[in-house]
């Protein structure tokens, strides 16, 4: 399905204004076809041997008349044809075109991308501004679109009538545009940078265990050179330390009782006199 386009361009024919710049144009036209087709002539009658027959001054005559007559109607007709072949459609996100190319026969076709466009010059000449009419110059550097003497790589809409808000409807085409595509990069930027922090982090976490692991191991170094490192052999087992254990008490007891001084059993002293068996008597 074809999209239909918001609102169409097409520049407006004003025949006063066109023969006035075709008279214009027609008259430097004229000048430079009467001195250099005037020149031509002249040698070419030369060498034909005509130079006696003709002379000079109507050779440039006639180049002159033909100029000034055949230039301005010629230009007429082309202005005619191509403003009826022109046209400009606004779409929502791009201009599509059709239009002649320095105003003769070389026709282009395209479109144009709102987002490639960068400014909107509005200007009008004196033969304009006898039609009430101006051009509308859309400037795309990013874009192919450029004529020979144009100022500016673009698209330039002539003959755009004045007061009829043509002007107003593309600027706020473009800037609808580009308010969207300037929040939507916005967004995109916020996105990306989102992204990026989560890839930091995600390329930081290995490293930051890294970090910890040493740490640990550094730790772990300084509390094994902070204690004294004792063989294995010298560490007894836990029967070896009981024994050990019973055999220093045995050891300390017989020190204890040699520091004791012997004490002195004092005879009993008893009624009971001594019991005589019949053998001693």
């Amino acid at each position: 399905m074809k999209q239909k386009p918001l609102f169409s361009v097409k520049p407006k024919f004003i025949p006063k204004v066109v023969m006035m710049q075709s008279l214009f144009y027609g008259f430097f036209g004229a000048l430079f076809l009467t001195v250099i087709g005037g020149l031509l002539l002249s040698l070419l009658t030369m060498m034909l041997g005509f130079l006696g027959k003709i002379a000079i001054g109507n050779i440039f005559w006639g180049c002159f008349l033909l100029g000034i007559i055949g230039i301005p109607i010629l230009y007429y007709e082309i202005r005619r044809k191509n403003a009826a072949a022109t046209r400009f459609d606004f779409f929502e996100d791009r201009l599509s075109f059709s239009y002649f190319s320095g105003r003769f026969l070389n026709r282009k076709q395209g479109r144009l991308y709102y987002r490639d466009i960068v400014d909107v010059v509005q200007n009008t000449s004196f033969l304009q501004g006898l039609g009430n009419l101006k051009t509308i110059e859309l400037h795309a550097p990013a874009s192919a679109y450029y004529e020979p003497g144009q100022k500016f790589v673009g698209i330039a809409i002539e003959d755009v009538p004045m007061g009829t808000g043509i002007a107003e409807k593309i600027l706020d085409v473009l800037d609808k545009v580009h308010a969207e595509y300037r929040d939507a990069w916005a967004a995109d930027m916020q996105r990306s940078a989102l992204a990026e922090a989560r890839a930091a982090e995600d390329a930081a976490s290995p490293a930051e265990e890294e970090v910890a692991e040493a740490e640990a191991s550094e730790d772990t170094a300084d509390l094994l050179r902070a204690q004294p490192v004792i063989p294995p052999s010298s560490v007894p087992s836990r029967d070896t330390q009981e024994d050990a254990a019973l055999e220093s008490a045995g050891e300390n007891e017989p020190e204890d009782n040699a520091e004791e001084e012997p004490q002195e059993l004092e005879p009993a002293i008893s009624d009971e006199r001594p019991h005589h068996s019949g053998k001693d008597k």
